[in-house]
């Protein structure tokens, strides 16, 4: 295991690192520009969003509409590019060099599938790692499929980041008794999804949201909705559900009915004797926004372990199927939150939009026993 940290100072981020073994001392760190970050993590996610619009577009990678997957291999070229500057600008720019130069060492050297906790805050430049590329070329073997994503960290490293601001104490399951899920939902994205699940012959798929959104709280349509059962629940663990246009700032479930970051923190708040919460975005660029403002800023805040987030756009059938696929796991299939978003993520069935979702989040989140459904 290892753990990163970065940490805002002034026009620059510094960088550090230790082994999770106990008592493993931090090294000294070094700085990166923050702003050319900045600018390597928004080129990273526009070839995201070209990807997501690719498969929009094309979501079975049916070859008669893509020649010998051209585009798409024009698509991965690209990405591969700009994670490669993405890693030069967070590593080979690094001062001092020699430090820099050891950090990147120490992280090629682990072991494939090695968990990695990186530390930051919502004031830093929020970097989407899982998509730094140690080798950018690129060359389609076969079908377009996950293999395609060899060289990023993503493919080699189970990364989950850590807000500071968030309760990290969740090593205890959860009592069943005491958890609660509460989904706020774009009645016509929602219902538009559903009926295309039908289509595509995932009926098992809508089956499972709909025996889902029987967990108390229930499902939401409009924000007062949803805000007055936030203040109904006490004492209780509980997962908030999102499913919504966002554009990393505000969230919207109706035409006028749209929530900014600093409203929809203030409708999570929870009271003193309220246990861990966990918020899952299915919603386009949930992970990212302007420092300090954005909806990673709505978790930073007591009583959440944090919450799963998009790093691009995702298209709607994409992110709700994520959500369905990582809820049944936790809930129903008795994973906790790290091994329920593995799964997710490795999902072929899933590719590529399950490798846009970032895990912001405790990954011991778990019940203590599963829940059923009536048969």
């Amino acid at each position: 295991m290892m753990e990163i940290f970065l940490s805002p100072n002034g026009a620059e981020i510094k960088v550090c690192w230790r082994s999770s073994l106990p008592g493993a001392a931090l090294t000294k760190p070094y700085s990166v520009n923050a702003n050319a970050l900045r600018k390597r993590c928004e080129a990273v996610r526009a070839e995201l969003t070209a990807l997501n619009d690719y498969v929009r577009a094309n979501p079975k990678f049916d070859e008669r509409r893509d020649p010998a997957w051209s585009q798409y291999s024009t698509i991965m070229r690209r990405l591969r590019n700009e994670g490669g500057m993405l890693r030069a600008a967070l590593i080979e720019a690094g001062q001092p060099e020699d430090i820099a130069e050891v950090f990147d060492r120490r992280v090629r050297a682990l072991p494939k599938d090695t968990e990695v906790t990186v530390h930051c805050s919502d004031q830093d430049v929020t970097i989407p790692l899982g998509f730094i590329c140690e080798n950018t070329s690129f060359t389609l073997k076969e079908r377009p499929s996950r293999g395609d994503f060899d060289g990023f960290w993503i493919n080699r490293l189970k990364l989950s980041i850590r807000l500071s601001g968030t309760d990290c104490a969740t090593s205890e399951a959860i009592d069943r008794s005491a958890f609660r899920a509460i989904y706020a939902l774009n009645r016509a994205e929602k219902e538009s999804v559903l009926a295309e699940l039908i289509e595509s012959d995932l009926e098992s798929e809508r089956q499972q949201f709909e025996s889902l959104t029987t967990i108390d709280q229930r499902d939401h349509y409009d924000w007062e909705d949803v805000r007055s059962e936030c203040m109904k629940m006490t004492n209780a663990h509980a997962v908030f559900f999102v499913f919504a246009h966002c554009d990393g700032l505000s969230l919207q479930l109706g035409d006028s009915d749209t929530v900014d970051w600093a409203r929809f923190r203030n409708m999570l708040r929870r009271r003193a004797d309220d246990r861990s919460g966990l918020v899952i975005f299915n919603c386009c660029t949930s992970g990212i926004g302007e420092q300090g403002s954005s909806l990673l800023s709505a978790v930073t805040q007591p009583g959440f372990c944090g919450m799963i987030g998009t790093e691009a756009e995702v298209h709607n059938t994409g992110a709700l199927r994520c959500g369905i696929r990582l809820m049944w796991n936790l809930c129903v299939n008795g994973k906790n939150l790290g091994d329920a978003f593995t799964d997710m993520q490795n999902s072929e069935d899933l590719f590529p939009v399950n490798l846009f979702y970032t895990c912001y989040a405790a990954r011991d989140f778990r019940l203590n026993s599963p829940i059923t459904f009536p048969v």
